[in-house]
């Protein structure tokens, strides 16, 4: 893929709403030549007694669900060139680490909560898409398969939408899908 990113960076919460994500970051970054990055956030939960307690298992959780995606990655032909553990609230933490290895894509898996859930719950995902100055790649659990069908690229007025648009019609050339762009 012409133009393609040296350094791609997947944010997973272990959980099934990264498991298309992860296949299409093996896919892409394979296929692109790419480094692959991966990145866990985890954070605390206030605790007056038993804070160190609590911290300790929350990070341990953490640690095994990074470690569960990387050994995901590498079962699936795939090579995670880092694997990367933060603390705080997710969307700033994985920005700062795209930042910090100067990642040119971000691919995260989004549940389609719906509009009521993410307002009660927040959605990684959409954060994503709002705060990052970097491409994300945002892949929609409940899809069949990866390659999707088309692939929606949205653009703005931000200073990397030009590079945003000439990737997502990089991917949409390279892969059975229809492209489109929304405002």
């Amino acid at each position: 893929m012409n133009g393609f990113p040296e350094k791609v960076l997947l944010a997973t919460d272990g959980l099934e709403s990264t498991t298309l994500a992860s296949r299409a970051a093996v896919e892409l970054a394979k296929g692109g030549g790419a480094e692959l990055h991966v990145v866990h956030v985890w954070h605390s939960v206030p605790s007056v007694h038993f804070d160190r307690l609590v911290r300790s298992g929350l990070r341990d959780a953490g640690r095994e669900t990074l470690e569960q995606q990387v050994r995901w990655i590498e079962e699936e032909g795939g090579t995670v060139a880092g694997a990367y553990l933060r603390e705080g609230q997710a969307v700033e933490a994985i920005v700062e680490q795209a930042e910090e290895i100067g990642a040119g894509l971000l691919i995260a898996g989004s549940r389609g909560s719906g509009r009521l859930g993410r307002l009660v719950m927040g959605s990684v995902s959409t954060g994503l898409a709002h705060r990052s100055p970097r491409p994300v790649l945002i892949v929609r659990e409940g899809e069949e398969e990866w390659p999707p069908d088309r692939v929606l690229v949205g653009y703005g007025s931000f200073e990397d939408t030009e590079r945003a648009g000439l990737l997502g019609a990089s991917l949409g050339r390279s892969r059975p899908a229809r492209t489109r762009s929304r405002r």
